[in-house]
């Protein structure tokens, strides 16, 4: 349990700690799941669960998630809007 605790709160502190995009403009072509949870303000577990959706349009490289910079504005828009 504590190993789990550990994880989770090194998973927060990645998402926070690593880089702070002010608008779209900013955010790379293609986006890993780090970029996405800074960009929402989520922690590095919850960018991971939204790659894992069925309505996010993401793919595997390897072992990376990644997601275009297109598509995500795509499917935020679309979140936004329900």
């Amino acid at each position: 349990m504590l190993r789990n605790c550990l994880r989770r709160c090194r998973a927060i502190k990645t998402a926070k700690n690593y880089k702070e995009y002010k608008g779209p403009d900013d955010l790379p072509g293609v986006l890993r799941p780090k970029d996405v949870s800074s960009y929402l303000g989520v922690n590095a577990t919850a960018g991971y669960e939204i790659f894992k959706r069925a309505d996010f349009s993401s793919f595997k490289i390897g072992n990376k998630w990644l997601v275009t910079k297109s598509e995500f504005l795509r499917w935020l828009k679309m979140q936004s809007e329900k």
